[in-house]
């Protein structure tokens, strides 16, 4: 197997690992679909203590004023030099807000 191969097959490796996310469910958010990915390798325990924290400090409020609730949340773990950040999602699918957050242990 050439080197060139070799690359290609644990560049291919690992963006599989990376975009392959964990899904996890919380007893204090049951209402709340969470997912973690990026590259940290966390585990569903790790995830979901993660995500907890997020969740307890989600935005609640639109822009607009009205109450929207969080319904799903993607956390991500840093890429190389990029930070970590959580995603909120409304009920109807959209894109609340992106926020920096401070990543966890792996």
């Amino acid at each position: 197997m050439s080197v060139r191969a070799v690359v290609l097959s644990l560049g291919a490796l690992m963006l599989a690992a990376c975009s392959m996310p964990t899904t996890v469910e919380s007893e204090l958010f049951p209402d709340v679909e969470i997912e973690c990915g990026g590259e940290s390798g966390l585990s569903a325990d790790g995830c979901l203590t993660w995500a907890e924290q997020m969740i307890s400090a989600a935005p609640s409020r639109a822009a607009g004023g009205g109450d929207i609730s969080v319904t799903k949340v993607v956390l991500t773990f840093r890429s190389g030099n990029s930070r970590c950040a959580a995603d909120y999602f409304a009920e109807d699918g959209r894109l609340m807000t992106t926020m920096s957050t401070r990543c966890p242990a792996p």
